[in-house]
């Protein structure tokens, strides 16, 4: 099993996770990327600090056009660079790999933010996103390019 190490975290690279922290947006954060985020939401704040505590890790899936695709970003927390009197935060984030999304609840048991069940990829198709929005399909994102790009430049 091959694991990616990111700040104390180890992650099996080809394992289900469930109960995974997810916070939805219309980003991706390939591995070793690293990328600013304005946190304002209580549900996202909250999911925050958890991950400062727990050093963990966490879900960005893809958003386009309101709708959330079925592939997404595994990121840590890299850096609280700001915080607000009312708790807003301006972070950075730093990709550790990419997942596809099995399922979804909008709130986690005794949380504000939501979580789901996602499949951690060790291998990325090279083919278009097929199961977001028809201007995605048109793209030909290839994912395993860019993540290799990147990892070989870390």
């Amino acid at each position: 099993m091959c694991l990616f190490t990111v700040q104390n975290f180890e992650m099996p690279m080809t394992d289900f996770l469930d109960n995974f922290p997810l916070f939805p947006i219309g980003v991706i954060v390939l591995p070793g990327e690293i990328q600013p985020l304005h946190i304002f939401e209580p549900r996202y704040k909250q999911l925050i600090r958890d991950m400062e505590a727990s050093k963990g890790v966490f879900g960005i899936p893809y958003v386009v056009d309101g709708k959330i695709c079925k592939y997404g970003s595994a990121v840590v927390l890299h850096k609280i660079l700001a915080v607000s009197p009312t708790g807003e935060m301006d972070i950075l984030v730093k990709g550790v790999n990419i997942f596809r999304l099995e399922s979804m609840n909008e709130q986690m048991t005794e949380k504000l933010y939501g979580g789901g069940s996602v499949k951690i990829l060790s291998q990325i198709n090279t083919e278009p996103l097929m199961n977001c929005d028809k201007n995605l399909k048109n793209t030909n994102i290839s994912l395993h390019a860019s993540t290799n790009w990147m990892q070989n430049r870390i």
